[in-house]
């Protein structure tokens, strides 16, 4: 469990970082949030072809206006959510069994991630410098935002970087889930398995999305010839 004391042993709060403490420490820190709302963007934008597919294929401009009129995330999802629950289940039998609740179970996960999305961009961070010269962006621990209390003592670019493969893992679901919807020769994808918190990661990293190369259409209605599709090989998915 996360300690109540960031994990770098305060020596003091640098108010004006040097370049040295700039490079060694907020870049790190901006290009995992950078990341991070990088694949979140991208899975919202999976989220709205779905929510196309979901509630009227044949009419995607005005489906996506409706899907914009609201500029909250989660009033997006409650929208996509609202039609998948007022979709019968055997809507898309006999050929694709279970969708409609792989789909539900794929908003539920990502309206849980969203917490931790919006902990990541909106916590007040310092740099905080020991006392043998290391130097780290964390939670402003003395603040009494309560974002910024939930991430005190935890490393935030291992949170980041597990909330940006969080995202990718999901939005590859969805992308190929939005593919059997809408191409009956695709079959259903397997529900995933989710990302961890305890794994290492390092910014070094590849994108899970840039690793896995995915082809799809657009809807039918706003196709404007047949494309190749590829499915995604097993070895190369992401869990």
């Amino acid at each position: 469990m996360p300690s109540d004391r960031p994990t770098v042993r305060v020596g003091r709060i640098l108010a004006s970082p040097g370049p040295a403490i700039r490079t060694s420490a907020f870049e790190p820190y901006v290009a995992a949030v950078g990341r991070l709302n990088y694949a979140w963007n991208n899975l919202h934008e999976t989220l709205s072809k779905l929510f196309v597919a979901i509630a009227s294929p044949t009419l995607p401009n005005i489906i996506l206006s409706v899907w914009h009129s609201t500029r909250s995330d989660r009033g997006q999802r409650d929208m996509l959510l609202a039609a998948l629950v007022a979709s019968p289940e055997d809507r898309w039998s006999p050929r694709l069994p279970g969708p409609r609740n792989a789909l539900i179970w794929l908003v539920q996960r990502v309206d849980e991630l969203a917490e931790s999305r919006n902990d990541a961009v909106h916590t007040p961070c310092s740099v905080y410098a020991s006392q043998d010269g290391e130097a780290e962006v964390a939670a402003a621990f003395f603040s009494a935002n309560p974002r910024a209390r939930k991430l005190t003592g935890k490393k935030l670019i291992d949170e980041f970087l597990w909330c940006e493969e969080y995202c990718e893992v999901l939005d590859i679901f969805a992308s190929e889930a939005l593919a059997a919807l809408i191409d009956e020769r695709r079959p259903w994808p397997d529900t995933p398995d989710l990302p961890t918190r305890g794994r290492k990661r390092s910014l070094e990293d590849p994108h899970c999305l840039a690793r896995t190369t995915l082809h799809f259409p657009p809807p039918p209605a706003c196709s404007q010839s047949p494309q190749r599709q590829h499915r995604v090989p097993r070895r190369n998915r992401v869990r």
